[in-house]
C-alpha cells in the first residue's frame, strides 16, 4: 500500500541521513491491498505476536490504524506497557494512551468534497450523500454536510434517502444511488464520502449507472486516492476526486517513532504535540 511504501521509503532515509549511525527499519503488516475487509481479529493477532514474542523488546515503535476502538485502545495500551512507544495513523483512538495521530482531519476532508462539488456546480440543488457507519466517514459525511449548508446553495435530499448507508459495500452504494434518482428524480450531485461504489469489482456497474440517462444531469463526487477512481474521471465517469495523503501518512508516522524513540532513549525532546493533521 502507498502507507507501506511511505513508511518504507522513510525508515530507508533515516538510515541514509544518520551516515550509517542508526539503522531503521520498518515493519509493514496487515492487509496487503489497504482492503477495509481486513477485520480486528486479524489485526489483535498481529499486535499480540509482535509484543508477546519478545516482550516488546524487537520493537522500537509502533504505529497502528485503529479498526475497533475498544480493542484498539486495549492493544495499544499492552503496547505502551511493554514500553513500546505507540501512535495511531489514518484511523485515531483518541480516548486511547496513544502517543501521537497522524492522520487526516475528517471535518476538513468532507469540507473539500463540498468545495469540490461547488466549483463543479456552483447554481446547487440537491444532493445525496453515500456513507457507512463508520466514525470517520460519518465525520467526513457530516463536513461535507456543514460547508454546503454553509454555502447555502445546496440542500440536502433526505427525501431521497440521504445519507445513503451502503455497509462498506459497492454494490449496495450503486443501489442506493439508483433508487435515490427514482425517488428524487431532480437530484443534482451525489457525494460519496467512501471509495465504496468505485472500487474495482463494481467499475463496470458504475458506469453503466452515470450512463443511465436519469443520471445525465448529476454531478458525481467520490472521496478517494485509488487508481480505477482516478481513470474513471479520466474517462469522465466522475466529475470530481478528493483524494488522502497515504504516502505522506505512512512517512510521517516512521518521522514520529523516530522522534520518540530518540526522546525515550535521552538522545532529544519530542518537538510536537499531537502529530500531524493533513488538510
Amino acid at each position: 500500500t502507498d502507507v507501506g511504501r511511505g513508511c518504507v521509503d522513510r525508515a530507508a532515509h533515516l538510515t541514509l541521513a544518520s551516515g550509517g549511525d542508526t539503522n531503521v527499519t520498518c515493519l509493514f503488516v496487515g492487509s496487503p491491498t489497504g482492503d477495509k475487509r481486513y477485520r480486528q481479529g486479524n489485526q489483535t493477532a498481529i499486535v499480540e505476536d509482535l509484543l508477546l514474542s519478545s516482550d516488546g523488546s524487537g520493537l522500537d515503535g509502533m504505529a497502528i490504524a485503529v479498526i475497533d476502538q475498544d480493542e484498539g485502545r486495549r492493544l495499544i495500551e499492552m503496547a505502551l506497557d511493554a514500553g513500546v512507544p505507540t501512535i495511531t495513523y489514518n484511523v485515531d483512538a483518541p480516548d486511547s494512551g496513544r502517543l501521537a495521530y497522524v492522520g487526516t482531519d475528517s471535518a476538513s476532508y468532507g469540507a473539500e468534497l463540498a468545495n469540490a462539488l461547488l466549483q463543479e456546480k456552483p447554481s446547487g440543488g440537491k444532493y445525496a450523500i453515500v456513507d457507512r457507519d463508520s466514525t470517520v466517514i460519518k465525520e467526513v459525511a457530516q463536513g461535507a454536510r456543514a460547508r454546503l449548508a454553509e454555502e447555502g446553495s445546496w440542500r440536502e435530499a433526505t427525501d431521497a434517502g440521504s445519507p445513503l448507508d451502503c455497509g462498506g459495500k459497492g454494490d449496495v452504494a450503486q443501489d442506493l444511488v439508483y433508487e435515490a434518482i427514482e425517488r428524487v428524480p431532480d437530484l443534482g450531485a451525489v457525494i460519496s464520502a467512501g471509495s465504496y461504489p468505485v472500487r474495482e469489482q463494481f467499475v463496470d456497474g458504475w458506469k453503466a449507472m452515470v450512463r443511465d440517462g436519469r443520471f445525465a444531469k448529476v454531478t458525481f463526487v467520490v472521496s478517494t486516492e485509488r487508481q480505477e477512481a482516478v481513470d474513471l474521471l479520466k474517462e469522465g465517469y466522475i466529475d470530481s476526486l478528493v483524494g488522502q495523503q497515504p504516502f505522506m501518512q505512512g512517512a510521517e508516522s516512521v518521522d514520529r517513532l523516530y522522534e520518540l524513540r530518540r526522546a525515550q532513549q535521552g538522545l532529544s525532546a519530542a518537538s510536537f504535540a499531537n502529530g500531524t493533521l493533513f488538510k
